[in-house]
């Protein structure tokens, strides 16, 4: 939660394309407090890594054991990645 608070202090907005579940639900009742934008993926999808795009890195990180991440920096892998999220973001309702 604190790591929320300093974000939105430094009024960075964060568009979240998460699964539905009771944290998920909580998160997005409190969103505009954080400067947060929550989608819900499709019931069926199941993923076991988070993404994460910013303009300087991608950080593709595996929240199923072994827990690891991987970051790239490279300008290319991160604009086809925020395209790619871009798509799925406006095909989402």
């Amino acid at each position: 939660r604190k790591y929320l608070e300093r974000r939105a202090k430094k009024n960075i907005n964060a568009y979240i394309l998460t699964k539905r579940s009771e944290t998920t639900l909580n998160q997005k009742k409190y969103s505009k407090n954080y400067k947060n934008t929550i989608k819900f993926l499709p019931k069926k999808t199941k993923l076991t890594t988070n993404l994460v795009v910013i303009p300087s890195m991608l950080v593709i990180h595996q929240i199923i054991p072994p827990i690891m991440a991987i970051v790239i920096e490279n300008k290319s892998i991160i604009n086809t990645n925020k395209q790619m999220f871009d798509l799925l973001w406006d095909s989402i309702k």
